[in-house]
């Protein structure tokens, strides 16, 4: 997708209890929209004599020429075409597809004070044939905006997150020392922890996973597209078992991000 959101996607671990009848991890989780706080250096849009590009904080960051048409971008594991349309002064629509199908949809506008971009996407790379994610992306100007180019252009911090439940869902299992989790839009593995990696199925930006014990209470995931780690989590259980603290690092956008879940 043209902007990472995969970062809204949870990454979930667990704590071996292998000694107990259940976990106090096993059950249903959502994650804490309200809760995220992204470490990162702002994302930055270009849109420039016609040129738009990503220069941070978008999935391979693309750059290609704003005039709608579809244009090959085979860095991206999520789609294989992107299409950039200006629609205005103050607004952009991206079209990124996988295989001549539409994947991911994306309208980001900048605010008549040229202070906010928000941005609505529609994105269905990940659902595995499910109903599409939805959601908005709220950021604000980090600096000066450029004095020539698109309004879109320049950098711009993440302040706020909404998103539809398939992307907030999951559920998970430990039997022994073995780790299932089941994301509600159809991601899934088993893993041993401490063990060998694991196959992840149904996640086209990961194919396998490893899962260890960090602490008393936390579990690391390392997840790996063809061998190569694409991304880390520690996550931590409350003592009362009833909520669960993720810290990632995306090793693709170099994004770092700290969110809360809830057991439902």
């Amino acid at each position: 997708m043209g902007c990472n959101t995969n970062v809204l996607v949870a990454v979930i671990l667990a704590f071996p209890a292998a000694a107990r009848a259940s976990s106090e991890f096993d059950g249903t989780w959502k994650t804490d929209l309200s809760s995220t706080i992204v470490s990162s250096r702002p994302d930055e849009f270009s849109l420039v004599n016609g040129t738009y590009q990503c220069v941070h904080g978008c999935h391979n960051n693309p750059r290609v020429p704003a005039d709608g048409v579809d244009h090959a971008e085979g860095g991206s594991p999520f789609y294989d075409t992107i299409a950039v349309q200006v629609v205005n002064d103050r607004t952009v629509y991206e079209a990124d597809k996988k295989g001549g199908h539409v994947v991911n949809e994306r309208i980001s506008s900048v605010s008549k004070d040229d202070r906010t971009l928000t941005i609505y996407y529609i994105n269905s790379a990940e659902t595995n044939g499910g109903p599409p994610m939805t959601g908005t992306i709220t950021e604000t100007r980090d600096g000066k905006a450029p004095q020539n180019g698109h309004a879109i252009s320049g950098r711009w911090k993440q302040v706020g997150l909404t998103s539809s439940d398939n992307q907030l869902i999951w559920s998970m299992k430990l039997e022994g020392d073995q780790l299932t989790l089941k994301q509600a839009t159809g991601q899934s593995y088993t893993a041993q922890l401490g063990g060998p990696d694991a196959p992840y199925f149904g996640d086209l930006g990961v194919t396998s996973v490893a899962v260890r014990k960090v602490g008393s209470h936390a579990i690391e995931e390392i997840d790996k597209k063809d061998g190569k780690v694409v991304s880390t989590t520690i996550m931590t259980v409350s003592a009362d078992g009833k909520t669960l603290i993720s810290k990632t690092s995306d090793k693709v956008s170099g994004q770092d991000t700290t969110w809360k879940a809830t057991k439902q």
